[in-house]
C-alpha cells in the first residue's frame, strides 16, 4: 500500500502578530512545522510526505527541509489562498498510485506515531478516517520572539 502524507503548512499566519510566520516559530530549537514532520518521517509506511509551503518561503524551505529529514521521499507545492487549496494543490502531487492519504496541519506538532499509525489502521478497514485532537489554548505559555515555550510535557 502506498501511503502519503500532506503536511500544510502554506499559511501566511495573518492572524498571529510577528515577523515570523507561525510554522516557522521555533519549539525546542526547531521550526514546528519540522515538529510536525517528524512523526510522519519517522514512520516506515509511509512512503512520500508532500508539504505545501507560502509561495515566499518556497525555495528555501525546499532545499533545508530534505537536508535535516534526509531519509524519505519529499515533494513540495505551493500554498494556495486558502488551506482547502493548499490540500488540493498537494492532492495533485501524490501520484495516480496512492492508496492512502494523511492530511496535518504543518502547526500542530504534537501528534504522536502511535495516533498516525492508529489512524492508517482504522483507514485499512474503514476507507475513510478523520480525527481531531485537541490541545486548549492554556498549555502554550506564551510566544516570545521566535520561541514557543509549553507549559507541560507532551511527550
Amino acid at each position: 500500500m502506498k501511503i502519503v502524507a500532506i503536511i500544510t503548512a502554506g499559511g501566511s499566519g495573518k492572524r498571529l502578530p510577528g515577523k515570523v510566520k507561525k510554522q516557522f516559530l521555533l519549539l525546542d530549537n526547531l521550526p514546528l512545522l519540522y515538529r510536525s514532520i517528524l512523526p510522519f518521517y519517522e514512520i516506515n509506511l509511509i512512503d512520500k510526505i508532500i508539504i505545501s509551503l507560502p509561495k515566499d518561503e518556497f525555495e528555501n524551505e525546499k532545499n533545508a527541509i530534505p537536508k535535516f529529514f534526509d531519509k524519505k521521499e519529499f515533494a513540495f507545492v505551493v500554498g494556495g489562498k486558502e488551506r482547502q487549496d493548499s490540500i488540493f494543490n498537494a492532492l495533485k502531487a501524490c501520484g495516480e498510485n496512492t492508496d492512502l492519504v494523511l492530511i496535518h496541519d504543518g502547526v500542530r506538532p504534537l501528534i504522536k506515531k502511535n495516533t498516525i499509525l492508529d489512524l492508517i489502521d482504522l483507514a485499512e478497514k474503514y476507507e475513510n478516517v478523520y480525527a481531531t485532537v485537541g490541545v486548549h489554548p492554556h498549555d502554550t505559555k506564551e510566544i516570545q520572539e521566535n520561541y514557543i515555550e509549553l507549559l507541560e510535557d507532551f511527550a
